[in-house]
């Protein structure tokens, strides 16, 4: 038992988020880390919707690690959405020959975060 919540806790630590601004003017978050219950309670935190661009991409590192996870992204959606901005959400794609690729979130994951948006976040 001390062993999985000495794991949950040394995890925790380890999620975080960079941002920058790209040249035309789109915001970009990196979560570097695992997005999961342990990280999700405070994950909204890293965001400023209300001073942040029109336009804003969120990239992963790693794929969300449940479902917690999944309604973390979903309240940091709604978020933007109530300041009526466009969040992208992609995980970055490493084929091991280069630069990671950007591509979008898989499907049950947007699937689950607009239900979650639609029935008012929260």
């Amino acid at each position: 038992m001390l062993a999985c919540v000495r794991f949950s806790w040394v995890e925790s630590t380890e999620c975080e988020v960079e941002s920058s601004t790209r040249s035309d003017g789109t915001k970009v978050y990196r979560v570097k880390g695992k997005l999961f219950f342990a990280t999700a309670l405070r994950f909204h935190t890293h965001f400023t919707p209300e001073a942040d661009p029109a336009k804003v991409e969120l990239l992963f590192e790693n794929p969300l690690m449940d479902y917690s996870a999944a309604d973390a992204l979903a309240r940091v959606k709604g978020l933007y959405e109530a300041q009526e901005k466009e969040l992208d959400v992609k995980e970055l794609d490493n084929p091991g020959d280069g630069a990671p690729e950007a591509k979008p979130a898989p499907a049950p994951i947007e699937m689950v975060v607009q239900a979650r948006v639609k029935n008012g976040g929260d």
